[in-house]
């Protein structure tokens, strides 16, 4: 019994096609009237693309392959708060090999690997064929289509680091490019169970303090999601106000709670209000809507019908183009600690997302930090979370932020004042050239 009880609990049961059909549905209607960025796929209708993949869903032979088709419908949306999740047992089932990837540009480079393919695979080798494949084909095919991003960088990014990842055990074939120039073929399981880095990770903390040269305070903030940081932060105070210049990393910060993110802000300036992102979230009114629906009909039937400002009203809500304007979100600045007033450097990357893009939004408006890096993530929002048939899970995100003025970084990330990237020999030779250029950047603005 206890045996027959776990099975059940980690082998995903077949959908029935009312569930299919209701699991699509679901997340067609929760994106139909709460979806904040229809305005970024002007070229996408929705309910023709839902009717396209009703048979596709219902054709699904397992559950995997039936939550495939829901997130390549999900991709469709373009959005980096838009997603469709696997049930845990699913991603029980895959894996990657000992490698890991980094894309530079559209091209496949191995930026660590277990110690004992390190001679044949070094850091630096780039992969030019998955399964016989070019990369480029192969993640175009394979990843692409699947993937919820908001901008075409990420997208691609996601795509070759996650490339490699398939069902656990199986093997895959590449043909790797060493850095000396040699070519080889081999193939690899995917399990890293036992694995070895030649780069020894550990696990980020929640903040990393270190000083560097010239009096430097160098600060890696990995996530807004922990409160903690509203106790940890303050306890690096007397060192910051050491420091002749302030280095703050938050490349590795996915996001979290915004409100996390201004608090650390509020350290760097005098200023009393800070404000921060602008939002607006869908409104729905049904006897509005309905209303619309005859001044609709009214016009078709006039196309020259001089409508009432009522009617027209009543007719933005059929068309489902009402907006709850909300506030630009606005912080007092409450903190009664000494402010630290030396010249900042942030450092960002693709993976700087959401809470931490609004952290860069509230420095922005204040014109405290220098930005050094790649663009950031370009996805934010309030997501609405909701479960699928089968255990998995989906959000849609609700709101739309900007900058205060109006101007959007969803879809297209927040750019840094002097960008740069690491190169695949910057890899090798384990060179951080993002924070060689910051400490430069910083010196030049703490001669000012």
């Amino acid at each position: 019994m206890i045996d027959g009880f776990a099975q059940k609990k980690t082998v995903p049961q077949p959908l029935s096609n009312t569930d299919k059909l209701y699991g699509l549905s679901l997340f067609w209607q929760e994106v139909n009237y709460n979806f904040a960025f229809f305005h970024q796929v002007p070229q996408l209708d929705w309910d023709k693309t839902y009717r396209q993949y009703i048979p596709k869903a219902l054709a699904a032979k397992s559950t995997k392959a039936y939550y495939d088709v829901l997130k390549q419908f999900c991709a469709l949306l373009q959005d980096g708060h838009t997603n469709v999740y696997y049930p845990p047992p699913i991603r029980k089932q895959l894996a990657y090999p000992k490698l890991k990837l980094v894309a530079i540009g559209k091209r496949a480079f191995v930026r660590n690997v277990d110690k004992s393919l390190a001679t044949k695979i070094p850091v630096g080798s780039e992969i030019l064929a998955v399964n016989t494949q070019p990369v480029k084909m192969y993640v175009q095919q394979h990843k692409l289509p699947y993937i919820a991003s908001s901008t075409q960088y990420v997208r691609w990014d996601r795509g070759i680091r996650t490339m490699l990842q398939g069902k656990k055990g199986d093997r895959v074939h590449l043909k790797v490019k060493q850095p000396s120039g040699k070519i080889l073929k081999i193939k690899l399981p995917r399990d890293r169970t036992g694995v070895q880095w030649v780069k020894p990770i550990k696990r980020p903390a929640l903040l990393e303090f270190k000083w560097l040269e010239g009096q430097i305070a160098y600060l890696a903030i990995n996530s807004f999601s922990n409160n903690r940081i509203q106790k940890e932060f303050p306890v690096l105070l007397p060192k910051l106000y050491q420091a002749k210049g302030v280095i703050i990393d938050v490349r590795k910060n996915g996001g979290g709670n915004s409100n996390n993110a201004s608090f650390i802000v509020k350290h760097f300036t005098e200023q009393k209000i800070l404000l921060g992102a602008r939002w607006q979230t869908r409104e729905h009114r049904a006897a509005y809507k309905a209303w619309g629906k005859f001044v609709n009909e009214a016009m078709q039937k006039k196309p020259h019908y001089q409508l009432s400002e009522w009617e027209a009203n009543a007719l933005k809500y059929y068309q489902k183009k009402v907006w709850h304007i909300g506030d630009t979100s606005r912080t007092s600045n409450d903190i009664t600690a000494k402010k630290v007033k030396v010249p900042l450097v942030v450092l960002t990357s693709y993976h700087t997302g959401s809470a931490a893009e609004d952290f860069l939004i509230y420095l922005d408006n204040i014109k405290r930090a220098t930005r050094v890096g790649q663009k950031t993530y370009g996805s934010t929002g309030q997501p609405l979370m909701f479960d699928l048939p089968g255990g998995g899970k989906a959000r849609v995100c609700t709101k739309n932020d900007t900058y205060p003025n109006g101007k959007e970084f969803v879809g297209y990330g927040i750019i840094p004042h002097t960008e740069i990237a690491p190169t695949v020999q910057n890899y090798i030779n384990n060179e951080d050239v993002v924070l060689r250029k910051s400490i430069e950047v910083l010196k030049a603005k703490m001669k000012k």
